[in-house]
């Protein structure tokens, strides 16, 4: 598997509640705002080091906006400018328990140096929404670490925070807000959120990726500019492309090409035998099985040797436990053996770690796929609520975990949708409505606003419920606004 292009792009972050100006869904960068929007109309937008001087920064973005690679790429960026005296400590927490997270940051050099005086220090902890800990338990975990040593006369700390826009609770900025000790809010926390693309950053990806400007007029034809101004759907989009592809017709199909062409073996040799003993079929169906497995459970963490098992056993699929196990998708029925788990984790699906552990490449990835296999597997709607809700008050609610699968069952099932919305439209208001018919949109608005009123949702959706276009959406929340 080729590596991944990370394209010469400027990203832009805008303040939480805030909305940035976007014209065919691209961002409308600050240099072409000036000559025709005014200022009062727009939202600030800021790049990561003109944000560098911010003790405690909390950064937000929806699943594959590449918050993670702009956070890498500022750790790196300190970390080479930084002069004698400062020190950076990035962590990504997706593959970290709960003990690691202490031995690796709170016990590190690093750390031990800025609590005993000898230099400043900026601490990145990245997918927090994606560690073993849910966001509610970790952050008051960072917390007490961090406050007793808050309150003595230490040289600076920096902390960034990156987390999903869903997964991120306000209930822990109060908390942060005490311990740096900001009397004014925005003074030492503030909370930005990663923008779209620019059509420009599109142009430049196409380039780079050897792409004509039949691309460009594809997506604009196609009208998938929201893909298109999505990191990881664009990257989907430019290998459909180059591979002679027609490009998708929503967000579902553009994904099953995208996981379809990562599974695919990208060292064959188009006139030699097949390479590996798998499909690609067989790999996406194994791949599918582990993602439904992996979020059902929450376990996105996979210890890759069927020969032995891992100490470590919270928060990871031990692949010995699945072994011989059948998918029995419509249509393909793979039996899950060495072979197959051996070539599915070294797909594009997958990242390799140290210790013989793979995770997710994103957890998009699994998500997407793990919704595919409970439609695909042909599960009653019946259980699929059940595995995906807390049913004990008659109600059903989904868990925190598995609410990125119940957006994509929006579209791929939407008998399922019918049954969840009425109590769970705080979550199908992040669906993208490009791709819900109107009766699903208005059930959705209905939905969040009666959730409103019984105290069950704050209003905190307004842009992404102007999104669904549903008319009177901001007269009925005008009480609440007030």
């Amino acid at each position: 598997m080729a590596p991944t292009i990370n394209f010469p792009w400027t990203r832009f972050w805008y303040r939480r509640g805030d909305q940035p100006t976007l014209v065919h869904d691209y961002l409308v960068l600050p240099d072409a705002k000036r000559c025709w929007v005014s200022a009062a109309q727009t939202a600030t937008l800021k790049t990561l080091p003109e944000l560098a001087g911010i003790p405690c920064l909390v950064l937000l973005g929806d699943p594959g906006t590449g918050k993670s690679n702009e956070i890498a790429a500022e750790a790196a960026r300190l970390g080479m400018a930084s002069a004698e005296g400062f020190v950076v400590k990035r962590l990504d927490l997706k593959l970290r328990t709960e003990s690691l997270i202490e031995k690796q940051v709170f016990r590190s050099e690093e750390f031990i140096g800025w609590t005993e005086g000898r230099h400043a220090l900026a601490l990145f902890f990245d997918s927090m929404d994606e560690c073993w800990r849910r966001v509610p338990e970790l952050g008051p975990v960072i917390i007490a670490e961090l406050e007793p040593h808050l309150k003595k006369k230490l040289p600076p700390l920096y902390l960034r925070l990156g987390c999903r826009v869903a997964e991120w609770r306000e209930e822990i900025e109060g908390d942060l807000r005490c311990a740096f000790g900001e009397t004014k809010e925005g003074e030492k926390l503030q909370v930005w959120e990663l923008a779209p693309l620019a059509e420009a950053d599109v142009c430049v990806a196409a380039k780079v990726n050897g792409s004509d400007e039949k691309f460009l007029g594809e997506v604009k034809e196609r009208e998938v500019n929201a893909f298109a101004a999505h990191p990881i759907t664009l990257r989907m989009l430019l290998a459909t492309a180059k591979e002679g592809g027609q490009l998708g017709r929503d967000r579902a199909e553009i994904y099953q090409k995208g996981c379809t062409l990562l599974c695919s073996d990208r060292h064959q040799d188009e006139k030699g035998p097949p390479r590996l003993k798998s499909t690609p079929q067989q790999r996406l169906a194994c791949a599918s099985y582990l993602a439904a497995v992996g979020v059902l459970s929450n376990r996105y963490l996979i210890f890759g040797s069927t020969e032995q098992r891992s100490q470590e056993k919270v928060g990871m699929i031990a692949t010995q436990d699945v072994l011989g196990q059948r998918t029995l998708l419509a249509g393909v029925d793979v039996e899950i053996t060495r072979e197959v788990l051996a070539e599915t984790l070294q797909t594009g699906l997958f990242d390799a770690q140290s210790g013989n552990l793979f995770s997710w490449r994103h957890q998009s990835y699994a998500e997407y796929l793990a919704a595919r296999y409970l439609k695909l597997r042909q599960i009653p709607a019946v259980e699929i609520i059940q595995s995906l809700c807390d049913t004990s008050s008659g109600r059903p609610r989904l868990w925190p975990q598995v609410e990125e699968i119940a957006c994509w069952l929006a579209s791929l099932a939407p008998e399922v949708f019918d049954q969840l919305v009425g109590t769970n439209a705080e979550v199908f208001v992040r669906c993208d409505p490009a791709h819900l018919g109107p009766d699903q949109r208005a059930r959705i608005v209905a939905g969040y606003l009666e959730q409103v009123r019984g105290h069950e949702a704050q209003v905190s959706e307004t842009n992404r419920l102007n999104r669904l276009a549903h008319e009177g959406i901001v007269q009925q929340l005008a009480p609440f606004l007030t």
